[in-house]
């Protein structure tokens, strides 16, 4: 319900709005807006290109970064 009042508010007549909706399932195309399609995508594309993760770097002793700015590097990987 809420989902079809975003609809009418972004101006789509709910009539249009289903239309479309039917003429993707026709022609078996899932709308841009998917999550399931941007999750697909995301995939296919880290598919292609090699992630490398959990790799340990060596932390350099002399570098100007504070040992607060190196904790919270680490937290965000």
């Amino acid at each position: 319900m809420e989902h079809l009042q975003t609809v009418r508010e972004q101006g789509q007549s709910l009539s249009c709005y289903i239309r479309n909706l039917i003429r993707n399932d026709m022609n078996r195309t899932i709308p841009n807006n998917s999550v399931d399609a941007l999750a697909q995508a995301i995939a296919d594309k880290l598919g292609a290109v090699q992630v490398i993760a959990n790799v340990e770097k060596p932390i350099d002793d002399d570098s100007p970064i504070s040992l607060e700015d190196k904790m919270i590097i680490d937290q965000l990987f």
